[in-house]
């Protein structure tokens, strides 16, 4: 008797309905961040989706007439492929190009396993098919500008340095430390050293760091470092004796892909006018 009333007044809402599409028809999204696909899991996948069937439907958007984009599930696409299926149970979401790429991006992101270099490169993608700058692409997908503009500076490394990272398991933090070396052979001496010493992210940011100084000390008129940011470590060091003083100061750093910017703001209170005039 519930069950017939819950019927009668409740209309379920259908936000996508799934189709059966064949796998010819559907061409893989240009926004896919995702370089490597590990054989093993696919193999595992597959026969996962031969002894249950395919749980979760991919997501697709259409092209043209009978043809679509992928924009989630390409894990799921080539399990199926694996198995010799014809067709696949697909959502056609109604989307953008702009929206699609968003979210293809954070499906791949929210599994947790794409390395930073497909994480940066995807952002990039982004970036340049929608034409948005760091902020904008920031906002959609929820990340801060600091995040954006640090994952992005990974792929100014040549792809060799980026091979020996992976190769070597390096993280993130030690891999952005590299950047301040100018030169490939001192970043491929740095990545040596820690890799045969083992050393922590830290530890590695500080042999790096000795190592700037080292070099650039033989060399005064050539700095090795290419990583402007560190001009601002003397701003930094100046705005806390400037805190020391009583003023009130506010500083903020922004990151865009052709500049820098730095901006000190000292509050003209009356409290800043009182402690300038006791100096």
């Amino acid at each position: 008797m519930v069950t017939c009333m819950f019927e009668k007044h409740v209309k379920m809402k259908v936000k996508s309905k799934i189709y059966l599409i064949p796998i010819k028809a559907i061409c893989a999204s240009p926004f896919q961040p995702r370089r490597i696909f590990d054989k093993d899991e696919l193999d595992s996948l597959s026969r996962s989706i031969a002894h249950n069937g395919l749980l979760v439907p991919i997501s697709v958007r259409e092209k043209s007439e009978h043809r679509y984009e992928l924009i989630a599930g390409e894990r799921r696409l080539r399990a199926c492929e694996n198995l010799g299926l014809n067709e696949i149970p697909a959502m056609i979401e109604q989307m953008d190009e702009d929206v699609s790429a968003i979210m293809t991006f954070t499906e791949n992101v929210q599994r947790k396993d794409l390395n930073y270099f497909e994480e940066a490169q995807g952002i990039k993608k982004i970036m340049e098919v929608t034409g948005y700058n760091q902020a904008k692409v920031c906002t959609m997908l929820d990340m801060s500008q600091s995040t954006v503009a640090n994952k992005l500076r990974l792929l100014r490394l040549e792809d060799e340095i980026k091979e020996m990272v992976m190769k070597y398991g390096f993280g993130e933090r030690i891999t952005r430390a590299l950047l301040q070396l100018s030169t490939k052979e001192l970043q491929i001496r740095a990545c040596n050293f820690i890799y045969n010493k083992n050393l922590t992210a830290a530890k590695a940011e500080e042999y790096i760091h000795q190592l700037v100084l080292t070099v650039t000390k033989g060399n005064k008129r050539k700095p090795i470092f290419s990583d402007y940011r560190l001009i601002f470590n003397g701003f930094d060091r100046v705005i806390e004796d400037i805190k020391k003083t009583g003023l009130t100061v506010h500083a903020k750093k922004s990151e865009e892909e052709h500049y820098m910017c730095y901006t000190i703001k000292v509050e003209k209170t009356q409290n800043n006018k009182q402690t300038l005039k006791s100096r």
